[in-house]
């Protein structure tokens, strides 16, 4: 259901037809129906009053001009019922009620979800992409059926690098359990996006499956749900949904500092505070060697970040591609060896080499500050 609002709301759809000015129509016909027939009878009695003739000079002809004239009253008495029954049965209108303009429609992407339904949906679509994955074949076209954005990008380069490696293992399936969807902001245009706890049901995770966020999108209404982005919660397990969406100026508080943080993360310039173990893998990345520098341009993706709202506050996800570009100091080198070389990009040039990441970052929105609560960097070519 859209609505200018965004919230659900029972449809209720009447179709009719209506002739303009029908029941007007229907009076006039009526009026001279009825002067017809009348002047018919008139006529009639009229003519029996008259002296008595000959059989068959008084009998009526069957063409005669009076009974086309009560066929021509049957027939407008007729269609002044039928267009007075029309115009009866019309609505009153009491003003015209102008539509949104489309741009306003929002569609909430919570309406009608089932998360048990979307779940066994997208087992099915990533265990065939698993299977085509694997040896012999190592295709990565059936990951675009379950995947999108870094998800789909992290699937390929695990494709590349068992291929790059040969190994011939099988993968085991692992199928997701999703728990709890989480409300965030109503769109107006597809793709639609929505948040959920997520977990796998097998291995150690098997036992409390739900301890991530995940986000899925869908980018036509007749498309399926996209496994787009998954990043672990900062707690034991995420916090229960709330039952609002957030604010409207959360998204705007997200974006701003989303915008920032990729501005952080490739210049070095403080703006927000770091957690630890971030500042630790950057500062590692970024070590110059005796060979090699390398420096970080980083990026937020397209409309990737997605506010949501908790039992434990606002949130969001945002979700960045890292580009690493080495260049070699004088007098040395730099390029990728297999398998890496099968696997990354590699310029012409003997001094430069390149490669991309992923980085997904929760953030936390605390009495109009923004902070990161948890991060994760998937594998990403």
């Amino acid at each position: 259901m859209a609505t200018p609002s965004g919230e659900s709301k029972p449809l209720r759809l009447s179709i009719g037809s209506q002739v303009p000015g029908a029941f007007a129509i229907s009076l006039s016909l009526a009026s001279v129906g009825v002067v017809l027939l009348v002047g018919a009878l008139w006529f009639r009695r009229r003519q029996q009053r008259q002296l008595v003739a000959p059989a068959e000079e008084t009998a009526e002809p069957t063409h005669s001009p009076l009974r086309a004239l009560r066929t021509v009253a049957v027939a407008l008495l007729s269609c002044s019922v039928l267009l007075a029954g029309s115009g009866c049965a019309a609505e009153e209108l009491v003003g015209n009620v102008p539509l949104s303009p489309r741009k306003e429609l929002t569609r909430d992407p919570l309406d009608g979800l089932d998360l048990t339904a979307l779940a066994a949906d997208y087992n099915r679509r990533n265990d065939a992409a698993l299977a085509a994955a694997a040896a012999p074949r190592y295709s990565e076209k059936e990951w675009a059926a379950a995947d999108a954005e870094l998800s789909l990008h992290s699937d390929r380069h695990y494709t590349a690098w068992r291929k790059a490696t040969k190994d011939k293992d099988q993968p085991g399936q692992c199928p997701v359990r999703l728990g709890q969807a989480y409300p965030g902001k109503a769109s107006a245009h597809y793709p639609l996006t929505i948040v959920v706890s997520y977990g796998w049901t097998c291995g150690k995770a098997a036992k409390d499956p739900v301890k991530n966020f995940a986000v899925f999108i869908r980018n036509h209404p007749y498309d399926p749900w996209l496994h787009a982005a998954v990043v672990g919660a900062s707690g034991t397990a995420p916090p229960p949904p709330a039952h609002q969406p957030p604010d409207a100026s959360a998204q705007a508080l997200f974006e701003s500092a989303t915008s920032a943080l990729a501005t952080q993360l490739t210049t070095g310039k403080a703006a927000f505070t770091l957690p630890a173990d971030l500042i630790k893998w950057r500062r590692g990345a970024l070590k110059p060697t005796s060979w090699c520098t390398n420096k970080w341009t980083v990026a937020a993706l397209p409309n990737a970040v997605r506010a949501f709202q908790t039992e434990q506050g606002t949130f969001a996800i945002s979700s960045f591609t890292v580009s690493e570009h080495f260049s070699a100091k004088p007098g040395h080198r730099v390029g990728w060896d297999l398998p890496e070389r099968a696997v990354y990009p590699h310029s012409a040039s003997p001094t430069d080499a390149f490669r991309t990441i992923g980085l997904v970052l929760v953030l936390q929105l605390t009495a109009g500050e923004v902070t990161i609560s948890n991060w994760y960097a998937p594998d990403y070519s």
